[in-house]
């Protein structure tokens, strides 16, 4: 899995994270978790590499979510194959979910695809 896993790892991005990994991984999984709080990595430290990479990556996981939500919410309107089609949207973005919280665990600096390069704020 991890061999899967470490073509979405940055790891220029991760060379700058430093010791900070463990004294604000708590903050990237809360962001994670509840993605309206993209911002409290940043807010811990602002100065640190690793809490402005999860918290540019808590706010694309936040956009991933609105965007998701509003796909499930118009193919949930199809009967039967809306709910299968919503069901198997929710399994991967748990499964998504749980990836970026073992990635916040451990250290690793990953990023979405086509889509972090749009969400750099911090």
């Amino acid at each position: 899995m991890n061999n899967f896993l470490d073509q979405f790892n940055d790891e220029e991005t991760q060379q700058t994270f430093g010791d900070d990994k463990s004294s604000y991984a708590f903050y990237a999984i809360i962001a994670y978790v509840l993605p309206i709080l993209f911002f409290l990595p940043y807010l811990m430290n602002n100065y640190s590499g690793y809490c402005k990479h999860h918290s540019n990556n808590a706010i694309t996981w936040l956009a991933v979510c609105i965007a998701t939500g509003i796909i499930r919410w118009v193919i949930g309107k199809i009967p039967f194959i809306g709910g299968l089609i919503n069901f198997v949207l929710a399994i991967a973005m748990l499964a998504l979910l749980i990836i970026l919280i073992y990635g916040a665990a451990v250290g690793k600096a990953y990023k979405f695809p086509y889509l972090s390069k749009f969400f750099n704020f911090f």
